[in-house]
């Protein structure tokens, strides 16, 4: 029988939002899923495939598609290292190519733009500084080290560092009006002013409730899907912002790096002429395989993580 943990692993990135619009801080995120065993994949041939259609594709193809493009989001599993030091693999990658993308980061709010900056003014060869900038010990993220990698890597080739998330000011009214809490002219660029088709918004609101481990409320739903497309409409603005004629690197949780209802979904409105790539991350157990019909142009399998159970949490709330 399927269980709500199985399945919350299905959704990838969802229980964060969950978790953000209760205003709770999470270390344990399910943000890939879970796949049945079919055979073994041992080769990077093997391990990353097209989205859409599940076939092969070498790492030099995929290296390739990547620095062809505009912006790239990378979409992780945050609490699985090795997302990170993948991450970390094709940010060096790029720039030994000769391209400059700024790296833009959900995990640190826009609103600390100015920290990011000023440390890297201060101490330009400094993560840890970066960490200490941002409070990111006190963010609820899992732990810097993890991410360390990924900064480690854009200050060693002196790439921008971009803060993408929503600003930690708008975030109450947002839980408490949705979408009118944001600007008229934000939400007129991104799209937000116009409602999700209904086969859209009935999709995300499940997957909304299967994220939430089946205790939210019925009636607080259709607020977190606001709270899920601003996050991603505010990701898009800022990365592409973020982008400039050099192209950009968005790290995200693999939820915001959908193609279909994602951060893609509001880049292509607000800038159709940019192409735009998606990398996901998915965890797989030893021996199984990766489905042909995921909303990302490419993914890698990589192994799990160990984590608890990630709808402990909301059991404990009640």
């Amino acid at each position: 029988m399927t269980t709500f943990a199985d399945r919350t692993n299905r959704f990838p990135g969802l229980l964060l939002t969950a978790l953000a619009w209760m205003g709770c801080h999470a270390q344990v995120l399910p943000d890939a899923p879970a796949f049945a065993p079919v055979h073994d994949t041992a080769s990077h041939t093997v391990a990353i495939r097209a989205g859409a259609t599940g076939r092969p594709v070498s790492f030099d193809a995929l290296l390739a598609e990547l620095a062809a493009a505009d912006i790239v989001l990378l979409g992780e599993r945050h609490d699985n290292p090795k997302h990170h030091r993948l991450q970390a693999r094709l940010v060096t990658a790029l720039a030994e190519r000769g391209r400059r993308p700024a790296v833009a980061f959900e995990m640190i709010p826009s609103d600390r733009q100015g920290d990011v900056d000023a440390s890297r003014a201060e101490f330009p060869q400094s993560v840890s500084a970066i960490a200490a900038a941002v409070a990111w010990e006190r963010s609820g993220w899992p732990p810097f080290a993890l991410y360390a990698p990924v900064f480690t890597a854009a200050v060693a080739h002196d790439l921008p560092l971009a803060a993408a998330d929503l600003p930690q000011s708008i975030r109450p009214e947002l839980r408490k009006r949705g979408l009118a809490a944001l600007d008229d002219g934000f939400r007129a660029r991104t799209g937000l002013d116009r409602p999700l088709s209904a086969a859209d918004q009935a999709a995300l609101e499940e997957e909304l409730a299967v994220a939430h481990c089946g205790h939210l409320p019925a009636q607080a739903i259709p607020r977190m899907v606001d709270f899920q497309r601003a996050r991603d409409a505010w990701l898009a603005e800022k990365t592409l912002a973020a982008a400039g004629e050099s192209g950009a690197v968005l790290i995200a949780g693999s939820g915001h790096a959908r193609m279909d209802w994602g951060v893609p979904a509001y880049l292509r409105r607000m800038a159709p002429g940019k192409r735009v790539v998606s990398l996901a991350f998915v965890e797989a157990e030893p021996g199984a395989e990766v489905p042909a019909d995921l909303p990302y142009d490419f993914v890698w399998r990589t192994e799990p993580a160990e984590r608890e159970d990630p709808c402990a949490q909301f059991r404990a709330r009640r």
